[in-house]
């Protein structure tokens, strides 16, 4: 068996990727769907303030100076004009997703975990990427809404996805906003 040098070799193979800021750091939770099964729907406030809760947190306890907090349904996204830890991705990622997982867990009573993932920005994409993410909040918010009106009005789940299939979010908008 060959014997490697620790000093020539690591087995850390991304311990030196490195993210330019400013940068996202983007948690989603992972699994989530088994959490919220037994929430109210479409949205959940508390759900909602447990997710703002984590986010505040962060900002509290964590060590780290995000600039900003952007978060909807199982996500949260942090802005940071300085990387942390010299921007080194793997170190980024595994600390914000382990504080993130632990202090949502706290407040569910219940272990749950995110993932997370480091985007670099230029300054100006970082109005972009935010424009981008409420976009994609709005989506979500109004296909959530849509599916559930419609499980409400006795579709199951599979005929409501089958109803809102090929539908783009203005449609879907219409089709709430029909039913009041």
């Amino acid at each position: 068996m060959q014997r490697l040098n620790p000093k020539s070799a690591s087995w850390e193979i991304y311990s030196n990727l490195r993210a330019r800021a400013p940068l996202v750091a983007r948690a989603d939770g992972r699994g989530f769907k088994k959490v919220l099964e037994t929430r109210k729907k479409p949205y959940d406030l508390d759900f909602a303030r447990v997710m703002a809760d984590a986010a505040a947190c962060f900002f509290r306890d964590s060590g780290l100076m995000p600039a900003l907090a952007f978060t909807f349904s199982d996500e949260i996204s942090l802005l940071f004009l300085e990387a942390p830890f010299a921007g080194r991705v793997e170190k980024i990622d595994s600390l914000i997703a382990g504080f993130l997982s632990s202090a949502v867990s706290l407040d569910l009573a219940r272990p749950v975990s995110m993932d997370c993932r480091t985007i670099p920005l230029c300054k100006d994409e970082i109005g972009v990427y935010l424009a981008e993410r409420q976009i994609e909040t709005w989506r979500n918010h109004v296909f959530s809404y849509g599916f559930y009106m419609l499980v409400e009005e006795g579709l199951s789940k599979t005929q409501a996805m089958e109803r809102l299939s090929g539908m783009n979010e203005p449609e879907i908008h219409d089709l709430v906003y029909q039913k009041g």
